[in-house]
């Protein structure tokens, strides 16, 4: 194993800007009144904005109008079970529109209510429910759309239509596995409900002019607005990576222990980043990147076991040994069909797995070429798909390396870099379009193995695609 050891820098800048991006600003200043004490904010990723960590994303705008939320005890409660209470009664009347890229500060896009009266209990279900087209407000940037996109590279600022589905009359089911701690409970002080959004994993390019939503969400405690914050340096010299482009994902277990991400961020030209609010945990901060002037790759870091509010300092990147040392681009497809074997179309996650080195965890790694932690595809017809099949692509460039890992500890974490030959897994989860992101086929996970990775190389695995075949 390869032996790194950082300790902490000194974070005068880092608790600055810690302060400046989820202290003291937005719905960290609610104050409730009366018997409302609770307040609904959103807050949102921005990886994929049009100068987002000095990348030009594909987006300027993203836009969703939000027209209630709701809360159960019952986090297998069904749309309009009894159990439902209506959290934010205001916005049925006068829906909010945010936008999920519209603020450099994500850690607070919006806040949909204050004064809020919840009544005490557990709570392991919300649904966030979207305005329907033709519900828009007068002067919206969306026209007559309730919810749109607007691309980056355009100066006439058009909107193209976001399209939904269910989200207009089930609402976007959040679950207990998508709560922080699995439920939300209203302690009877100032508190605040925050709908975490990964913006730019949520919309799936059709065409150019043609976008849908397949929601990812999740919600949590994020009164005071904690955050995680830290610096990607350069291992050999400790300084920031002349020309780095990375991305830096927060992620947590589910049930099966794969770390999936609650939301991402790019590091910034001196590979300063900062995750907020960070809602419960123990959560662990995963790193992928490279260099874009000579594409140097670098190994995934991940951090363990990291709390709120935790300041990583220093967090060594370990560039791929080798000439060239550029990354492995994996090439890969999808499809999708009915139980009779007809061709049906399906939204799917793809993601990059790893062995963390913890057991028999794994972490999702942001590939290198992506403006999200994880990439999102729609099958569709075409002359290429298998027969009684709709298909997609999808390419990726991750490092031919293993990941460096390590506990953290406020007084200094230690790395190690994982021993053995690099391989990944490449997760496929399979959702239903228009469905607010609910899976559809059984069984609706897919996976292959990755190995063989070399620095430049390249692997072809579309003659084994990731194939759901019973898919309703």
């Amino acid at each position: 194993m390869r032996h790194i050891q950082l300790g902490l820098l000194p974070l005068t800048l880092l608790g600055l800007l810690f302060l400046a991006a989820c202290g003291g600003t937005g719905p960290a200043k609610f104050s409730g009144g009366g018997n409302g004490n609770l307040s609904v904010a959103v807050s949102a990723t921005n990886t994929c904005g049009a100068l987002a960590g000095g990348v030009a994303g594909p987006y300027s705008h993203v836009y969703l109008t939000i027209s209630d939320v709701q809360a159960s005890p019952n986090a297998n409660a069904t749309p309009g079970d009894g159990s439902f209470v209506d959290v934010t009664p205001s916005l049925k009347s006068a829906p909010k529109l945010v936008d999920l890229l519209g603020t450099p500060n994500q850690c607070a896009v919006a806040t949909l209510a204050s004064n809020l009266a919840l009544a005490t209990g557990t709570y392991q279900q919300f649904r966030v429910v979207l305005a329907a087209d033709g519900t828009a407000a007068a002067g919206s940037p969306c026209g007559t759309f309730a919810n749109c996109v607007i691309l980056s590279n355009d100066a006439t600022n058009t909107p193209y239509d976001l399209q939904v589905g269910t989200e207009t009359t089930q609402g976007i089911a959040i679950g207990a596995a998508q709560i922080a701690g699995g439920s939300f409970s209203p302690t009877g002080q100032a508190q605040i409900l925050n709908l975490a959004f990964n913006s730019c994993a949520s919309v799936i390019a059709l065409s150019s002019t043609q976008f849908r939503l397949k929601p990812v969400v999740m919600a949590g405690d994020a009164t005071g607005a904690p955050a995680v914050s830290g610096q990607l340096v350069d291992s050999a010299t400790t300084q920031a990576v002349p020309s780095g482009q990375f991305l830096v994902a927060l992620e947590a277990p589910d049930s099966l222990l794969v770390d999936r991400v609650w939301m991402d961020t790019r590091a910034d030209a001196n590979g300063n980043f900062n995750l907020c609010p960070v809602m419960g945990g123990p959560y662990d901060v995963v790193a992928s990147g490279f260099r874009t002037d000579n594409g140097t790759s670098y190994a995934a870091t991940a951090t363990l076991g990291v709390t709120a509010g935790a300041q990583l300092g220093m967090v060594p990147m370990l560039a791929v040994s080798g000439s060239p040392a550029t990354a492995t681009s994996i090439m890969g497809s999808v499809n999708t069909s009915a139980t009779a074997g007809q061709p049906t179309s399906g939204d799917v996650s793809v993601s990059a797995l790893q062995a963390n080195g913890s057991g028999s965890s794994v972490m999702t790694v942001p590939p290198l070429n992506a403006f999200a932690s994880t990439t999102s595809v729609a099958t569709q017809p075409g002359s290429s798909c298998p027969s009684g099949t709709d298909c997609a692509s999808f390419s990726l460039l991750l490092p031919a390396a293993s990941p460096v890992v390590g506990t953290f500890s406020a007084s200094g974490t230690q790395y190690l870099q994982n021993a053995g030959v690099p391989s990944f897994r490449l997760a496929g989860d399979a959702f239903a379009p228009l469905s607010g992101a609910t899976p559809f086929c059984s069984p609706s996970t897919q996976s292959v193995t990755v190995n063989g990775l070399t620095p430049g190389g390249v692997i072809d695995l579309t003659p084994t695609p990731l194939s759901f075949l019973t898919c309703q």
